[in-house]
């Protein structure tokens, strides 16, 4: 079960007249949507419009949160005047610190409808409908507009047209619509109503999902043909992979191209590529490459990269007038293979804190996993035309040198590798029919006989999420700290924290940390009484920053071999710095020597992010050190005063 003092990060679920914030804390009000990633909005107070990019919105929350939010009505936003929109921000003025009171006062219920000129009941109202909408728009004024478009039967009539459909029309004896036309005509006689005009039934008929009618009238096998995404004698159907971020497929792959390092770029090695596609559209959500082995810090990377967008990272490549990528979002189910980098901790509990299912793909049974498969080879045929490709084997690369021939640093390839997934998104996909873009934007606005899912909901604490899905380890707090991997660590936050005991079960309670396998300097602790993440640096400071797991590791080793002690940690430390000297006098001439400083300088990069990616958890609180004994603290001693 998950810990009831993590939640999942706060999601946007963007919509209509709803009120949000830009990065410069200018309020305004969504009019209408444009295109995926846009909106067209109206600045709160002067009325002027703006374009605005969805990922640079904040949610502006105007009272406590605690009902479920309900869709409001559809309101043409369009066509509202200025006035209209004037008396809707009185209102919420006046309303917002009605909400927040536990119980409203007579005289504040008075005063409130006094100042709105409404009545008691129309306040209950307005209170309401924003309460569980959060719209502005809610409390625009009611304009009728007739009953174009609502239905005018009788609720008798209804239910006599519903009940002949179901018992006549949806049944294998499959009768067509003039016989159901008939029949509902002599149940009306019967009822003593007046029957419906028969395009009125048809109507009723044309509104049921046509997979739905070819299950009820001709069976399951009937129906697989209408699923939504499969084209009739083409290709696999995933089930339930009916609408975009349903279904997602999740490999790693190591890609047929050698990188070169940054300083003198020469040859280094093959790059590892760990990918999530969305099963229903074919666009892919978000992927990680990394010269590092697949890992569950790489499906973790993945999963993170897919559920955000892609605004910031495209950025720092340079990439954001060239490529448009408006797939995001949290997933509902993420398939995986059994490989032990997926069925970890990490995936279980990440997967978990933000409600999405992971399942692993059956054994032997490689259909479940087609999606994906197919794209990684896709993406290898790619690969192919560029320089230092390495093919799929010796006989097809002949005398080919890739090593001599490759040109591309990691961050050059994972530029191409956006550019072209780009141009994919673009291209007609043969299962599909379409180009996956043209899909996914079908399956998020709908069309014009399936309606959309809606736009996916914005991840509005990202830093929280990043650390949600590291890798973490769970250990007891103690006096002096924490020690994982024989390193301690220490900060003033986990005080309150040692070693306390379960009330039930009288057990030393287990906390989680989570650590970048990029960086062991730092943990992160969820700490339950600020609510957020903290960072724990080394008890120890005099030792080294920046070191990467593989580094110390590879440092244990040693120390081992040559008869050390491995609880000696700054002996280790000492033998990671000595390795990184020697690798430097040799990274021009010895391969190894550079394939070492590039996973350390692509480490380096990770960690020059972390200011913009976890802007609250990179800042490194004071703290003093730990207690040398349980319950002591030199810095409360203080000496006696004679009397």
């Amino acid at each position: 079960m998950t810990d009831p003092r993590h939640r999942a990060a706060p999601l946007l679920k963007p919509r209509e007249g709803m009120v949000v914030k830009t990065e410069d804390d200018k309020e305004f009000v969504i009019l209408r949507f444009v295109g995926l990633m846009k909106v067209m909005a109206k600045e709160v107070g002067t009325e002027e419009l703006a374009t605005l990019d969805l990922d640079e919105l904040g949610f502006r929350e105007v009272f406590r949160r605690g009902k479920k939010i309900k869709v409001a009505e559809q309101v043409s936003l369009d066509d509202v005047g200025s006035h209209d929109w004037e008396i809707a921000e009185h209102r919420r003025k006046i309303l917002t610190p009605l909400l927040v009171m536990k119980t409203v006062s007579k005289e504040a219920r008075e005063q409130a409808c006094a100042e709105l000129e409404i009545s008691q009941a129309t306040l209950y109202r307005l209170m309401r409908d924003l309460y569980e909408t959060q719209l502005l728009s809610s409390l625009l004024p009611y304009r009728p507009s007739g009953g174009r478009g609502k239905n005018r039967l009788s609720e008798e009539l209804e239910h006599v047209i519903q009940d002949g459909i179901k018992n006549h029309y949806l049944t294998g004896q499959r009768i067509g619509k003039k016989a159901l036309v008939e029949k509902i005509e002599a149940d009306c006689a019967i009822a003593g109503i007046k029957p419906p005009a028969p395009n009125t039934i048809r109507s009723r008929i044309d509104e049921i999902e046509e997979k739905k009618r070819a299950k009820k009238r001709k069976g399951e096998a009937e129906a697989r043909k209408f699923e939504a995404n499969k084209t009739p004698g083409r290709g696999n159907k995933l089930p339930d992979a009916d609408y975009p971020l349903a279904i997602a497929q999740m490999d790693h792959t190591l890609l047929d191209i050698i990188a070169v390092d940054d300083k003198y770029r020469k040859a280094i090695r093959r790059a590892w590529i760990t990918v999530l596609i969305d099963c229903y559209s074919r666009v892919i959500l978000g992927f990680y490459v990394s010269l590092d082995p697949p890992s569950s810090l790489s499906a973790g990377l993945c999963i993170t990269n897919a559920i955000l967008t892609k605004r910031q990272r495209l950025e720092e490549l340079g990439l954001t007038n060239q490529v448009d990528w408006p797939y995001y979002g949290v997933m509902d189910v993420v398939h995986m293979d059994n490989a032990k980098e997926f069925r970890g901790k990490l995936i279980e509990f990440g997967c978990k804190e933000h409600h999405i299912d992971a399942h692993f793909r059956p054994v032997k049974n490689p259909k479940y996993g087609a999606i994906i498969e197919r794209f990684m080879g896709t993406l290898a045929t790619k690969i192919k035309a560029l320089p230092g490709a390495t093919f799929s084997n010796p006989k097809e690369r002949g005398e080919y040198d890739s090593e001599k021939t490759a040109t591309m640093t990691l961050t050059e390839l994972e530029s191409w590798l956006y550019l072209t997934i780009e141009k994919y998104h673009l291209e007609k996909h043969s299962t599909l029919g379409m180009p996956p873009a043209q899909k996914w934007k079908e399956g998020i606005l709908g069309t014009r006989t399936k309606p959309g899912r809606g736009r996916p909901a914005l991840i509005q604490d990202a830093e929280k999420l990043r650390i949600d899905l590291l890798p973490f380890q769970e250990r007891v707090i103690h006096p002096e700290g924490v020690v994982i991997d024989r390193i301690v660590y220490f900060h003033d936050c986990l005080r309150p924290y040692v070693n306390i005991k379960d009330p039930k079960t009288k057990t030393s309670v287990y906390h989680r940390f989570g650590r970048d396998p990029r960086d062991v300097s730092v943990l992160y602790f969820r700490d339950p009484i600020q609510k957020q993440y903290v960072r724990i640096p080394y008890a120890d400071p005099s030792l080294p920053p920046g070191i990467s797991q593989w580094e110390y590791d590879a440092a244990q080793r040693i120390q081992e071999d040559g008869g050390g002690r491995l609880e000696d940690t700054r002996a280790v430390m000492a033998i990671v710095l000595e390795q990184r000297r020697r690798e430097q006098e040799s990274a021009e001439t010895t391969k190894k020597a550079r394939q070492n400083m590039q996973r350390r300088a692509e480490h380096e990069k990770a960690r020059e992010r972390r200011s913009v990616e976890l802007p609250r958890s990179s800042q490194m609180a004071p703290t003093s050190p730990p207690d040398a004994i349980a319950g002591y603290n030199p810095d409360e001693i203080f000496p006696i005063e004679e009397e």
